[in-house]
């Protein structure tokens, strides 16, 4: 990003997730985003990777068919609530 202040995300709470049809759910991208966000500003409150996409994935419903991706999702967002 190019700005004069680099801070462009002035300390916003957020929580990076990445996915992919592989099994590492987007790991090398994810590792990245977690070391440059607090660079320009962010304050990364969880992360999560999910992988093999479709496999914990209801297109049909548009939701999260897998438990366990559900419940490690839900604990992302409370962690980002709080």
């Amino acid at each position: 990003m190019s700005r004069l202040e680099g801070k462009v995300y002035e300390g916003k709470p957020m929580v990076l997730l990445s996915t992919s049809p592989g099994a590492r759910g987007g790991a090398s991208v994810m590792a990245a985003a977690e070391v440059s966000m607090p660079f320009f500003g962010a304050t990364v409150k969880a992360t999560m990777s999910v992988g093999g996409f479709y496999d914990v994935f209801d297109l049909e419903k548009g939701e999260v068919s897998d438990a366990e991706t559900k419940a490690q999702l839900l604990e992302a967002l409370t962690s980002f609530k709080d």
